[in-house]
């Protein structure tokens, strides 16, 4: 009967023992989880303020593309008005020379 008892403490202790090893490993595998939704929960607001960067970026590019094409056709206004004072003066130099030296 003692035998029956010590057996059955032993038996007992065991399964205290693997109790505690299983539980330990449970809260160690619980704590990675809670680990891993926090650095999942960090990744996913860097990607949106990344994406709120970029779009910030698209915008601007947007813009500068705007004013850059507004300097082109301005600079394009601007030659076509130098080469029209250009032909003028020519006209002009044609004009004005033959009177300078006929008289």
């Amino acid at each position: 009967m003692k035998q029956e008892k010590q057996a059955m403490s032993d038996m007992n202790d065991i399964l205290r023992q693997q109790t505690e090893n299983l539980k330990a490993k449970v809260e160690g595998e619980a704590q990675q989880l809670e680990e891993m939704r926090e650095e999942k929960k960090t990744l996913q607001k860097q990607q949106k303020e990344k994406e709120a960067k970029l779009k910030g970026l698209k915008s601007s590019v947007k813009g500068l593309e705007e004013q850059l094409k507004k300097k082109v056709e301005e600079g394009e206004e601007m030659e076509k008005v130098i080469q029209t004072y250009g032909k003028e003066l020519e006209n002009s130099e044609k004009k004005v020379w033959p009177t300078l030296f006929c008289c």
